[in-house]
């Protein structure tokens, strides 16, 4: 964990908010999927 850190440390500001990117965009993403099927099925259902 501390070499982890280390190699953090020593990386440019822009590769660790690009590191911090890469998680967050594949949860907003599958948020959106989640909400786009919750608006599908409730269309079907007719609510």
């Amino acid at each position: 964990a501390q070499a982890r850190a280390a190699i953090r440390d020593c990386l440019p500001l822009s590769a660790n908010r690009f590191a911090r990117w890469k998680w967050i965009l594949p949860i907003i993403a599958t948020l959106q999927f989640f909400y786009f099927v919750l608006q599908l099925w409730r269309r079907q259902r007719g609510f």
